[in-house]
């Protein structure tokens, strides 16, 4: 017999003791940033995790970063730069990070305008996808005798 495993409680998902980490819905826009990936994403957020309220900054050691990243030491020291050059993250000292609030879509594809390229082109295969997909089912249909 299989595991039941409960749904994502998005109300209250801390309850029970399980810890969450916070991000922000602006963070989605990223991955459409020549440079970025839903895997940086991840590190951002593992950054994120990391930050210290009281001491107002994020320390942990690269190899730590890379061993939850799940990424080569090296890989994560040149994600870390794309962070920063993207505005996620800044770092005054090596082992020191910041993250920063993610701007808001509009601001983001002001500043990235090849980002908003990038997305515009995604939105309109996906929508030709969407338009074949609904003709096709139309034709179905009527093949079937679904519809007239």
């Amino acid at each position: 017999m299989s595991e039941v495993r409960k749904i994502y409680d998005k109300k209250s998902p801390s309850s029970n003791g399980r810890t969450f980490i916070p991000l922000s819905t602006n963070v989605k826009h990223y991955v459409h940033h020549p440079k970025m990936n839903p895997a940086l994403v991840f590190l951002y957020a593992i950054i994120v995790d990391k930050y210290n309220v009281e001491e107002g900054r994020a320390f942990p050691t690269i190899d730590t970063l890379s061993v939850e990243y799940g990424m080569s030491r090296n890989t994560t020291d040149s994600h870390i730069e794309i962070l920063k050059e993207v505005g996620l993250i800044d770092y005054p000292e090596k082992g020191s990070y910041l993250p920063l609030e993610p701007l808001e879509a509009s601001e983001f594809y002001d500043r990235f305008p090849e980002a908003w390229e990038t997305y515009t082109k995604r939105l309109a295969t996906s929508n030709r996808r969407k338009e074949r997909d609904r003709l096709r089912m139309q034709d179905y249909r009527r093949k079937q005798g679904y519809i007239d």
